[in-house]
């Protein structure tokens, strides 16, 4: 599923649900963003946003920052809703677990003590 910064930052909670359960379909939320849902993309923000939204500001204390990474978190999930699998961990878990390292990469990226070492 190809999707850009301003689709996620579009997507409205108003989507309309699928024909395969909506909202009652929350264990699959994970599989159905895989699939390219729209309206789970809306769930994934309606039901983790705030948790996603709490990391990005502990580590991105700038609202600019946070909320650039809130929007990097929620496509690498989208694009690693795949991987998921529930007999290792819940979905909480796993969207914790893409926040965090995204996360990371971010500060290090971004960290002014990074040295680069070239051969």
């Amino acid at each position: 599923m190809l999707m850009t910064k301003a689709a996620v930052r579009d997507i409205r909670l108003t989507t309309k649900p699928s024909k395969r359960g909506g909202r009652l379909d929350q264990k699959k939320l994970l599989r159905r963003i895989a699939d390219g849902e729209l309206f789970a993309i809306a769930q994934l923000m309606e039901i983790h946003g705030l948790m996603i939204w709490n990391l990005a500001v502990r580590f991105r204390p700038s609202t600019v920052a946070a909320e650039g990474a809130f929007i990097d978190i929620v496509m690498d999930v989208m694009k690693k809703a795949k991987r998921h699998d529930p007999t290792i961990c819940s979905q909480t878990t796993f969207i914790q677990q893409v926040a965090h390292r995204r996360l990371m990469n971010l500060e290090s990226n971004n960290s002014p003590d990074r040295v680069s070492i070239s051969r």
